[in-house]
């Protein structure tokens, strides 16, 4: 009964994750066609992968440590790829 549990649990899981990626980037992908610059879906992606480790780790089970550590690590790898993105792409044409 456990396995089923937890397999629900990361389903669950799963389907949030990329439920809400999915909106931030159809929403990013209007924004670009309305500034007719797609360059910045990059930028939105690397910050995506931030918000969603942080979220993966509110939604996982088992250890509070490992889960804060890996949406740490996620998070800073996420917004140091953004925003140096962003810093490159500042001012462009794409």
């Amino acid at each position: 009964a456990r396995v089923a549990a937890a397999t629900l649990t990361d389903l669950h899981s799963t389907i949030v994750g990329a439920i809400g990626a999915s909106a931030m980037m159809i929403g990013v992908w209007l924004v670009s066609i309305r500034i007719a610059n797609a360059s910045y879906v990059d930028v939105a992606w690397a910050f995506g992968i931030a918000g969603t480790a942080v979220a993966y780790a509110f939604l996982a089970e088992g250890s509070a440590l490992h889960r804060v550590v890996v949406a740490g690590l996620g998070t800073i790898w996420g917004v140091r790829l953004g925003t140096y993105l962003l810093a490159r792409l500042a001012g462009k044409e794409e």
